[in-house]
């Protein structure tokens, strides 16, 4: 930016310096070998010439840009048509847009939300910027691969990232139900292979059901 204002500027003063070189100046013609030139008259004065003003052109507001407003809402699995068994000794809780299952040790943790995309398609290509609201230094390790969950089409991939500073794996499954759904499985790195089979058992309990009919989710929810 900086080398094309000078560039810029540097044409403009080129082209005042042609401009310059290029205007004859207006000389007195020469005066014949012995003769003097008459003096010259003095110009007769001339009344200041008093600058008029031009109106102002109307300043015109440009009205601000109205924020956009949120569509998500809190993730109710009887609207996205799922139905999702709450483990024995597992604890249910809201937090913000999200229910949060966590096992007896709060380890692992599966969060149920409704992602920012409104698309399958749209969800998986943002997976990243997705998960780095939550985590941090996000890393995909296994990308995402067509499946399905609780017989809706759905996408799962794998990948690290970090929580308070602690290093952690994560299992996501952008599932296309009646609301898109994200399922995010959330563990320590170094209790990641323990937890693997308690997380599929998980996955395999959420089921597919009609809005009307969906089942209340077993287990209290537990407020943040």
């Amino acid at each position: 930016m900086c080398a094309c204002v000078d560039r810029v500027l540097l044409a403009v003063l080129l082209a005042f310096t042609l401009s310059a070189c290029a205007t004859p100046s207006r000389q007195p013609p020469p005066q014949p070998a012995g003769e003097e030139a008459p003096p010259a008259s003095p110009a007769p004065p001339t009344a200041p010439v008093k600058p008029q003003s031009t109106p102002a052109e109307p300043q015109v507001e440009t009205p601000a840009a109205a924020a956009p407003t949120s569509k998500r809402e809190p993730f109710d699995a009887a609207r996205a048509g799922l139905v999702v068994t709450n483990p024995r000794r597992w604890r249910v809780k809201r937090r913000d847009l999200a229910l949060v299952y966590e096992g007896s040790m709060r380890v692992p943790s599966v969060v149920l939300v409704e992602p920012r995309a409104s698309t399958l398609q749209a969800a998986v290509d943002g997976l990243a910027d997705e998960l780095s609201v939550p985590l941090g230094r996000v890393r995909i390790t296994k990308p995402a691969q067509p499946t399905t969950l609780a017989g809706y089409p759905a996408y799962v991939a794998e990948g690290t990232g970090t929580a308070e500073g602690f290093p952690m794996r994560w299992r996501a499954t952008v599932v296309d139900a009646r609301r898109l759904t994200l399922v995010l499985a959330l563990a320590p790195s170094f209790f990641w292979g323990g937890n693997v089979r308690a997380i599929r058992s998980f996955e395999q309990g959420i089921r597919k059901t009609d809005v009307e009919t969906a089942a209340p989710t077993r287990g209290r929810v537990s407020p943040r």
